[in-house]
């Protein structure tokens, strides 16, 4: 098929970004702090993003501790958007049985509490009892996750878990939270918050394509004009 003209995203489209073929390492990362965390009786912060990134960290988190019958941390999905969407994923997988099978799993797993309603968030919030979280928005710019945040970033024992891109820039209270360096207090809401929880990126869940993968299929394209959006190659 020929294109007079083709749009493609290019966001990582420089040769230094981590290869997705070191998952299983961030994916071991992931389990030594959650259980680092969970012995000093502090609680875990995901941010991330509602569509695909919620439940692709909530079936990892399955398939490190869902088979372990002595795990019995609590894990909250606490969006609204991010619930509807796991509830969604049982339609978007029904014509692929097996991932349909193992979402079933995941979706299911005593663990796992889904929350919609503002008041249980604001309820879990304020219960203080060691949890993992996730919450949207990635970049923290909005959302519940803002106060997860403000009670949660005080917390030595605690850590916030980023997956992926977390901004450039300070503007971004994810990019602030990563750069505890330089940024030892933080304001949210005009409140003074210390900048004292542990803080880890996993970078290889990221969904944007790699240098190797843009040049592999924009070469690929048989098209008359490439335009390149939201990056650069």
């Amino acid at each position: 098929m020929f294109n007079d003209v083709t749009i493609m995203e290019s966001t990582y489209g420089n040769s230094k970004r981590i290869s997705k073929k070191s998952r299983s390492f961030d994916v071991e990362h992931l389990k030594v702090a959650i259980e680092t965390v969970l012995e000093r009786n502090g609680s875990v912060i995901l941010p991330c993003f509602s569509f695909s990134r919620t439940q692709e960290l909530l079936t990892t988190i399955y398939d490190i501790f869902g088979n372990d019958k002595n795990f019995k941390v609590p894990i909250i999905v606490d969006s609204k958007l991010s619930c509807e969407i796991c509830d969604m994923y049982f339609d978007l997988l029904s014509d692929k049985y097996e991932y349909f099978i193992k979402w079933n799993e995941v979706y299911h797993w005593g663990n796992v509490r889904f929350i919609s309603e503002k008041e249980l968030s604001q309820e879990t919030i304020s219960d203080s009892t060691p949890k993992i979280v996730l919450s949207s928005s990635g970049f923290c710019t909005n959302g519940r996750i803002v106060n997860y945040l403000k009670k949660y970033l005080r917390d030595r024992n605690s850590m916030i878990i980023f997956s992926g891109y977390v901004g450039d820039n300070s503007s971004y209270l994810s990019y602030r939270v990563k750069n505890y360096r330089d940024h030892k207090t933080i304001s949210i809401n005009k409140e003074r918050i210390p900048n004292n929880a542990d803080c880890i990126t996993l970078s290889t869940f990221s969904s944007h394509a790699n240098y190797n993968d843009l040049i592999k299929y924009g070469s690929s394209l048989n098209t008359n004009k490439l335009i390149l959006v939201h990056g650069y190659l």
